[in-house]
């Protein structure tokens, strides 16, 4: 982890970041770490995924992995779930999550690619996760006065 820019007193809180492997998750989860709440990664199961749970660790801060794709609803609610379970809790959710659902942009003149499962899918992860997540999560916010 960098040095901090911005940094805020969060010891002894618990964050949720989906996406948090990379990009602007993974700028969030660090930033968390940093000020030193205790944070729940998310991201697809993987290398990637594992690396940075092992590099914030390293770096002396709490960090689980919350493995799972957000955009199915029942691994959404099941890593929500065991995230506040191996964080004893939670008091911030950050739905991050996004794809672009494919590896190489879509030429605007090329509507046979946009199929609707290709569109669902980015619905699923960059919208309704969301939902799922934050649902999953509501119970343990309110209980610690969090927030989504």
């Amino acid at each position: 982890m960098t040095s901090p820019l911005v940094a805020f007193r969060l010891q002894g809180k618990r964050a949720l970041v989906t996406g948090g492997a990379s990009g602007i998750g993974l700028a969030t989860v660090e930033l968390l770490a940093r000020s030193g709440a205790a944070v729940a990664v998310n991201d697809l199961p993987g290398e990637r995924l594992d690396a940075v749970v092992a590099r914030l660790r390293s770096a002396g801060a709490t960090a689980v992995g919350a493995a799972g794709d957000v955009g199915n609803p029942r691994q959404a609610t099941e890593l929500t779930q065991r995230a506040m379970a191996e964080l004893g809790g939670l008091d911030y959710l950050v739905n991050n999550a996004g794809t672009p659902a494919t590896r190489a942009p879509i030429p605007p003149d090329d509507l046979d690619a946009l199929t609707e499962d290709f569109w669902s899918r980015i619905l699923a992860v960059n919208l309704t996760s969301a939902f799922w997540v934050t649902k999953a999560a509501a119970p343990a916010l309110r209980a610690a006065g969090g927030s989504a």
